[in-house]
């Protein structure tokens, strides 16, 4: 039997909540024993209603054991850039990036960059196997409804991608992978 992981955020105690936007970056790095995997997440959210968002549910098809915050990340101008992909102004944690609107003209997105807390995040072992993770993420204070939507950004070292990634060889050298990534 193999099981089938897919990527998913799942309310999971407080208020309601929506995903504006979801960076997901797959760092594949060689090493010396042979490569080793990065998942960044970055989510923007918004909170609906009156209520506060404590916690929430995150499912990722690759085996981890850790997380870790990157909100300090942010402090550096040229590296927020590079993960909004466009200009940034302000300062952490509140900042102004910019998208394309319906006319192809900028348009402002002012995001408040939070931390989460590491120690209070747990991955479900009910939920998770040797290739796929169920993690509850929770995030440094409860999130309110605001004017501005919330940026949270954090890593889990890959310890398994065996369910989405598979190694094309030929011979004794590696040539390429086949990569399936359900969301």
């Amino acid at each position: 039997m193999i099981n089938m992981a897919f990527f998913a955020i799942v309310k999971s105690k407080g208020s309601d909540f929506s995903v504006i936007e979801c960076h997901l970056n797959l760092w594949c790095l060689r090493g010396l024993f042979g490569p080793s995997f990065f998942f960044d997440v970055g989510l923007r959210l918004k909170v609906i209603g009156e209520g506060e968002l404590q916690e929430f549910k995150l499912s990722i098809p690759f085996g981890t054991d850790q997380i870790e915050d990157l909100a300090d990340r942010f402090q550096d101008t040229y590296l927020a850039m590079a993960i909004f992909g466009s200009k940034v102004d302000g300062s952490f944690p509140n900042l102004t990036y910019y998208k394309a609107g319906e006319d192809s003209k900028p348009v402002a997105q002012a995001v408040e960059v939070l931390r989460i807390i590491p120690t209070r995040c747990n991955q479900d072992s009910g939920l998770s196997a040797k290739n796929y993770s169920c993690w509850t993420i929770v995030p440094a204070a409860p999130l309110k409804q605001s004017e501005v939507d919330f940026y949270l950004r954090f890593r889990f070292p890959v310890t398994d991608a065996n369910s989405i990634w598979i190694q094309k060889k030929k011979w004794f050298t590696s040539y390429g992978a086949i990569f399936d990534f359900p969301i």
